[in-house]
Protein backbone atom coordinates (compact mmCIF):
# COMPACT_ATOMS: atom_id res chain seq x y z
CA UNK A 1 0.00 0.00 0.00
CA UNK A 2 1.39 3.38 -1.04
CA UNK A 3 2.02 5.83 1.81
CA UNK A 4 -0.08 8.98 1.97
CA UNK A 5 1.10 12.52 1.35
CA UNK A 6 -0.32 15.97 0.67
CA UNK A 7 0.52 17.94 -2.48
CA UNK A 8 0.47 21.68 -3.00
CA UNK A 9 1.24 23.84 -6.02
CA UNK A 10 3.37 26.98 -6.04
CA UNK A 11 1.41 29.63 -7.89
CA UNK A 12 3.12 32.25 -10.10
CA UNK A 13 3.58 35.10 -7.64
CA UNK A 14 7.02 35.76 -9.14
CA UNK A 15 8.85 34.95 -12.35
CA UNK A 16 8.05 35.64 -15.98
CA UNK A 17 4.39 34.57 -15.79
CA UNK A 18 3.48 36.31 -12.55
CA UNK A 19 0.14 38.13 -12.74
CA UNK A 20 -3.11 38.45 -10.82
CA UNK A 21 -4.94 36.44 -13.47
CA UNK A 22 -2.38 33.62 -13.51
CA UNK A 23 -2.19 33.42 -9.72
CA UNK A 24 -5.97 33.16 -9.42
CA UNK A 25 -6.53 30.74 -12.30
CA UNK A 26 -3.79 28.39 -11.05
CA UNK A 27 -5.20 28.43 -7.53
CA UNK A 28 -8.77 27.70 -8.60
CA UNK A 29 -7.69 25.02 -11.06
CA UNK A 30 -5.55 23.31 -8.40
CA UNK A 31 -8.52 23.31 -6.02
CA UNK A 32 -10.79 21.88 -8.72
CA UNK A 33 -8.32 19.05 -9.40
CA UNK A 34 -8.09 18.07 -5.75
CA UNK A 35 -4.66 19.38 -4.77
CA UNK A 36 -4.34 19.94 -1.03
CA UNK A 37 -2.74 23.38 -1.04
CA UNK A 38 -1.37 26.27 -3.00
CA UNK A 39 1.87 27.95 -1.99
CA UNK A 40 3.47 31.35 -2.36
CA UNK A 41 6.93 32.50 -1.37
CA UNK A 42 8.14 35.81 0.05
CA UNK A 43 10.49 38.63 -0.89
CA UNK A 44 10.40 42.39 -0.38
CA UNK A 45 12.84 43.54 -3.06
CA UNK A 46 13.49 41.58 -6.25
CA UNK A 47 15.74 42.62 -9.14
CA UNK A 48 15.52 42.12 -12.89
CA UNK A 49 18.64 39.93 -12.70
CA UNK A 50 17.07 37.69 -10.05
CA UNK A 51 13.87 37.56 -12.07
CA UNK A 52 15.80 36.27 -15.09
CA UNK A 53 17.94 33.62 -13.41
CA UNK A 54 16.33 32.62 -10.10
CA UNK A 55 13.11 31.36 -11.68
CA UNK A 56 11.03 29.40 -9.20
CA UNK A 57 7.73 29.57 -11.06
CA UNK A 58 7.45 29.46 -14.84
CA UNK A 59 10.66 28.75 -16.74
CA UNK A 60 13.71 30.54 -18.10
CA UNK A 61 12.29 30.09 -21.62
CA UNK A 62 9.40 32.38 -20.64
CA UNK A 63 11.68 35.21 -19.45
CA UNK A 64 11.24 38.45 -21.39
CA UNK A 65 14.25 40.76 -21.51
CA UNK A 66 13.68 43.98 -19.56
CA UNK A 67 10.38 42.94 -17.97
CA UNK A 68 9.55 44.32 -14.54
CA UNK A 69 10.50 41.87 -11.76
CA UNK A 70 6.98 41.51 -10.36
CA UNK A 71 6.85 39.68 -7.02
CA UNK A 72 3.43 39.61 -5.37
CA UNK A 73 3.53 40.02 -1.59
CA UNK A 74 2.77 36.83 0.30
CA UNK A 75 0.23 37.71 3.00
CA UNK A 76 -1.95 40.03 0.93
CA UNK A 77 -1.92 37.54 -1.96
CA UNK A 78 -3.05 34.69 0.29
CA UNK A 79 -5.74 36.93 1.74
CA UNK A 80 -7.05 37.63 -1.76
CA UNK A 81 -6.99 33.93 -2.63
CA UNK A 82 -8.77 33.02 0.60
CA UNK A 83 -11.79 34.93 -0.67
CA UNK A 84 -11.65 33.25 -4.08
CA UNK A 85 -11.48 29.62 -2.89
CA UNK A 86 -13.38 27.27 -0.61
CA UNK A 87 -11.30 24.46 0.84
CA UNK A 88 -7.74 24.45 -0.48
CA UNK A 89 -5.02 25.20 2.08
CA UNK A 90 -3.05 28.44 1.76
CA UNK A 91 0.69 28.11 2.35
CA UNK A 92 3.69 30.40 2.40
CA UNK A 93 7.19 28.95 2.25
CA UNK A 94 8.61 30.95 3.70
CA UNK A 95 7.95 34.35 5.29
CA UNK A 96 11.37 36.03 5.61
CA UNK A 97 10.66 36.77 9.25
CA UNK A 98 13.46 39.22 10.14
CA UNK A 99 12.02 41.67 7.61
CA UNK A 100 8.62 41.81 9.35
CA UNK A 101 7.55 43.41 12.62
CA UNK A 102 6.53 40.34 14.66
CA UNK A 103 3.48 41.94 16.26
CA UNK A 104 2.12 43.25 12.97
CA UNK A 105 2.75 40.03 11.03
CA UNK A 106 1.21 37.96 13.84
CA UNK A 107 -1.92 40.12 13.66
CA UNK A 108 -2.10 39.77 9.87
CA UNK A 109 -1.63 36.01 9.94
CA UNK A 110 -4.22 35.45 12.68
CA UNK A 111 -6.68 37.51 10.67
CA UNK A 112 -5.92 35.49 7.52
CA UNK A 113 -6.39 32.22 9.38
CA UNK A 114 -9.77 33.33 10.73
CA UNK A 115 -11.03 34.72 7.42
CA UNK A 116 -9.96 31.58 5.53
CA UNK A 117 -11.60 29.25 8.04
CA UNK A 118 -8.32 27.81 9.28
CA UNK A 119 -6.56 27.11 5.99
CA UNK A 120 -3.20 28.82 6.65
CA UNK A 121 0.10 26.89 6.48
CA UNK A 122 2.76 29.17 7.92
CA UNK A 123 6.33 28.68 6.75
CA UNK A 124 9.01 30.89 8.33
CA UNK A 125 12.69 31.37 7.62
CA UNK A 126 15.66 33.67 7.98
CA UNK A 127 16.26 34.64 4.35
CA UNK A 128 19.23 33.66 2.20
CA UNK A 129 22.20 35.68 0.88
CA UNK A 130 20.38 36.35 -2.40
CA UNK A 131 17.83 38.50 -0.50
CA UNK A 132 20.49 40.62 1.21
CA UNK A 133 19.28 43.78 -0.56
CA UNK A 134 15.94 43.46 1.22
CA UNK A 135 17.70 43.50 4.60
CA UNK A 136 19.67 46.60 3.65
CA UNK A 137 16.55 48.32 2.35
CA UNK A 138 14.45 47.56 5.43
CA UNK A 139 17.34 48.37 7.78
CA UNK A 140 17.81 44.93 9.35
CA UNK A 141 21.35 43.54 9.91
CA UNK A 142 21.69 40.50 7.69
CA UNK A 143 24.31 38.88 9.89
CA UNK A 144 21.84 38.82 12.82
CA UNK A 145 18.98 37.27 10.88
CA UNK A 146 19.11 33.93 12.73
CA UNK A 147 18.74 35.28 16.25
CA UNK A 148 16.19 37.85 15.07
CA UNK A 149 14.12 35.05 13.55
CA UNK A 150 14.19 33.05 16.78
CA UNK A 151 13.21 36.10 18.81
CA UNK A 152 10.43 37.20 16.45
CA UNK A 153 9.01 33.69 16.18
CA UNK A 154 8.95 33.36 19.96
CA UNK A 155 7.14 36.70 20.16
CA UNK A 156 4.57 35.55 17.59
CA UNK A 157 3.98 32.33 19.53
CA UNK A 158 3.22 34.43 22.61
CA UNK A 159 0.60 36.37 20.65
CA UNK A 160 -0.89 33.25 19.07
CA UNK A 161 -1.04 31.21 22.28
CA UNK A 162 -1.57 33.61 25.19
CA UNK A 163 -5.00 34.94 26.10
CA UNK A 164 -6.51 37.30 27.03
CA UNK A 165 -3.26 39.26 27.29
CA UNK A 166 0.10 38.54 25.71
CA UNK A 167 3.57 39.40 26.88
CA UNK A 168 7.08 38.71 25.69
CA UNK A 169 10.53 40.03 26.48
CA UNK A 170 13.35 39.26 24.09
CA UNK A 171 16.40 40.97 22.62
CA UNK A 172 14.59 42.35 19.59
CA UNK A 173 10.90 42.22 20.56
CA UNK A 174 9.24 43.28 23.82
CA UNK A 175 5.62 43.84 24.83
CA UNK A 176 3.48 43.35 27.90
CA UNK A 177 -0.22 43.15 28.66
CA UNK A 178 -1.38 43.55 25.08
CA UNK A 179 -4.71 42.24 23.82
CA UNK A 180 -4.54 41.19 20.17
CA UNK A 181 -7.57 39.49 18.66
CA UNK A 182 -8.98 37.58 16.87
CA UNK A 183 -6.85 34.61 17.81
CA UNK A 184 -6.18 31.99 15.11
CA UNK A 185 -9.02 29.81 13.86
CA UNK A 186 -6.73 26.76 14.10
CA UNK A 187 -6.03 25.71 17.67
CA UNK A 188 -3.68 26.49 19.17
CA UNK A 189 -2.41 28.15 15.98
CA UNK A 190 -1.62 27.49 12.31
CA UNK A 191 1.14 24.91 11.86
CA UNK A 192 4.52 26.63 11.89
CA UNK A 193 6.83 25.02 9.35
CA UNK A 194 10.45 26.12 9.48
CA UNK A 195 12.42 26.43 6.26
CA UNK A 196 16.12 25.86 5.79
CA UNK A 197 19.03 23.68 6.84
CA UNK A 198 21.75 23.88 9.48
CA UNK A 199 20.60 26.00 12.44
CA UNK A 200 17.05 25.89 11.07
CA UNK A 201 16.78 22.31 12.35
CA UNK A 202 17.11 23.53 15.93
CA UNK A 203 14.48 26.21 15.24
CA UNK A 204 12.13 23.59 13.80
CA UNK A 205 12.70 21.33 16.80
CA UNK A 206 12.13 23.92 19.52
CA UNK A 207 9.78 26.49 18.00
CA UNK A 208 8.08 24.81 15.05
CA UNK A 209 5.56 22.14 14.20
CA UNK A 210 7.38 21.11 11.04
CA UNK A 211 10.28 21.51 8.65
CA UNK A 212 10.34 22.33 4.92
CA UNK A 213 13.73 22.17 3.18
CA UNK A 214 14.48 22.50 -0.54
CA UNK A 215 17.01 20.96 -2.95
CA UNK A 216 17.59 17.95 -0.73
CA UNK A 217 17.80 14.18 -1.22
CA UNK A 218 15.71 11.59 0.64
CA UNK A 219 18.82 10.74 2.64
CA UNK A 220 19.13 14.40 3.61
CA UNK A 221 15.50 14.41 4.71
CA UNK A 222 16.06 11.38 6.95
CA UNK A 223 19.17 12.94 8.44
CA UNK A 224 17.37 16.22 9.15
CA UNK A 225 14.40 14.50 10.80
CA UNK A 226 16.78 12.51 12.97
CA UNK A 227 18.50 15.70 14.10
CA UNK A 228 15.20 17.43 14.91
CA UNK A 229 13.97 14.48 16.96
CA UNK A 230 17.31 14.24 18.76
CA UNK A 231 17.11 17.91 19.79
CA UNK A 232 13.52 17.46 20.98
CA UNK A 233 14.40 14.37 22.97
CA UNK A 234 17.23 16.18 24.76
CA UNK A 235 14.83 18.99 25.67
CA UNK A 236 12.12 16.57 26.80
CA UNK A 237 9.71 17.74 24.10
CA UNK A 238 6.99 15.28 23.17
CA UNK A 239 4.69 16.51 20.41
CA UNK A 240 2.39 15.24 17.73
CA UNK A 241 3.78 13.93 14.46
CA UNK A 242 6.27 16.23 12.78
CA UNK A 243 5.14 17.90 9.57
CA UNK A 244 7.86 17.36 6.98
CA UNK A 245 7.57 19.27 3.73
CA UNK A 246 9.66 19.31 0.59
CA UNK A 247 9.90 22.30 -1.73
CA UNK A 248 10.76 20.69 -5.04
CA UNK A 249 10.97 21.48 -8.75
CA UNK A 250 8.61 19.36 -10.83
CA UNK A 251 8.09 18.59 -14.50
CA UNK A 252 5.81 15.79 -15.66
CA UNK A 253 4.81 14.41 -19.03
CA UNK A 254 3.68 11.04 -20.35
CA UNK A 255 6.97 11.10 -22.26
CA UNK A 256 9.88 11.25 -19.82
CA UNK A 257 12.23 12.86 -22.34
CA UNK A 258 9.80 15.75 -22.87
CA UNK A 259 9.53 16.32 -19.13
CA UNK A 260 13.32 16.46 -18.85
CA UNK A 261 13.69 18.71 -21.87
CA UNK A 262 11.15 21.15 -20.49
CA UNK A 263 12.93 21.33 -17.13
CA UNK A 264 16.64 21.21 -17.89
CA UNK A 265 17.38 24.89 -18.57
CA UNK A 266 15.43 26.17 -15.57
CA UNK A 267 16.96 23.67 -13.16
CA UNK A 268 20.46 24.52 -14.41
CA UNK A 269 19.84 28.28 -14.13
CA UNK A 270 18.39 27.98 -10.62
CA UNK A 271 21.20 25.69 -9.47
CA UNK A 272 23.76 28.20 -10.72
CA UNK A 273 22.03 31.08 -8.92
CA UNK A 274 22.06 29.32 -5.52
CA UNK A 275 25.24 27.30 -5.97
CA UNK A 276 23.61 23.88 -5.57
CA UNK A 277 20.84 21.68 -6.88
CA UNK A 278 20.39 19.19 -9.70
CA UNK A 279 17.81 16.90 -11.30
CA UNK A 280 18.60 14.41 -8.52
CA UNK A 281 16.56 16.54 -6.10
CA UNK A 282 13.59 17.15 -8.41
CA UNK A 283 10.41 15.38 -9.51
CA UNK A 284 11.05 15.19 -13.24
CA UNK A 285 9.89 12.49 -15.61
CA UNK A 286 6.90 10.34 -16.51
CA UNK A 287 4.09 9.73 -13.99
CA UNK A 288 5.61 6.40 -12.96
CA UNK A 289 9.08 7.94 -12.54
CA UNK A 290 7.71 10.86 -10.54
CA UNK A 291 5.67 8.49 -8.35
CA UNK A 292 8.76 6.41 -7.65
CA UNK A 293 10.70 9.52 -6.56
CA UNK A 294 7.81 10.60 -4.37
CA UNK A 295 7.77 7.18 -2.72
CA UNK A 296 11.46 7.60 -1.87
CA UNK A 297 10.79 10.93 -0.21
CA UNK A 298 7.72 9.67 1.61
CA UNK A 299 9.75 6.70 2.82
CA UNK A 300 12.30 9.15 4.19
CA UNK A 301 9.59 10.99 6.15
CA UNK A 302 8.10 13.64 3.85
CA UNK A 303 4.34 14.01 4.24
CA UNK A 304 3.77 17.26 2.34
CA UNK A 305 5.10 18.52 -1.01
CA UNK A 306 5.29 22.03 -2.42
CA UNK A 307 5.49 21.38 -6.15
CA UNK A 308 7.31 24.04 -8.16
CA UNK A 309 6.23 23.12 -11.68
CA UNK A 310 8.38 24.28 -14.58
CA UNK A 311 6.31 25.67 -17.48
CA UNK A 312 6.88 27.96 -20.45
CA UNK A 313 3.25 29.10 -20.56
CA UNK A 314 0.03 28.65 -18.64
CA UNK A 315 -1.24 25.93 -20.99
CA UNK A 316 1.82 23.86 -20.07
CA UNK A 317 1.12 24.33 -16.37
CA UNK A 318 -2.53 23.29 -16.72
CA UNK A 319 -1.49 20.19 -18.67
CA UNK A 320 1.02 19.18 -15.99
CA UNK A 321 -1.48 19.76 -13.20
CA UNK A 322 -3.98 17.53 -14.98
CA UNK A 323 -1.43 14.75 -15.56
CA UNK A 324 -0.18 14.91 -11.97
CA UNK A 325 -3.73 14.89 -10.58
CA UNK A 326 -4.89 11.96 -12.70
CA UNK A 327 -1.76 9.79 -12.72
CA UNK A 328 0.05 10.59 -9.45
CA UNK A 329 -2.09 12.39 -6.90
CA UNK A 330 -4.69 9.70 -6.38
CA UNK A 331 -2.03 7.06 -5.74
CA UNK A 332 -1.06 8.79 -2.49
CA UNK A 333 -4.55 9.27 -1.07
Amino acid sequence: MTAKAEFGVRVPVSGPLASKENILSTTQFAEKLGFDAIWVHDQITWSREQNSHHVSSGSVEAVVEGANPDFYEAVTTLSYLAGQTHSIKLGVAVIVLPLRNPVVIAKQLMNLDVLSGGRLLLGVGTGAPLVGKSFETVGVPFESRGEITDDYLSAMLAIFDQSPKSEYSGKYAKFSGVEIFPKPFQKPRPPIIVGGLGRALRRAALLGDGWIPANITPAGISEGIGRIMEIRKKKGITTKELIVGNEIFSSIDKDSSIARGNASATIASYAKSIGRGSEEVTLVGSPSEVSKKIESYVGAGVNMFELKFIYKDMASLRFQLEVFASDVLRSFR
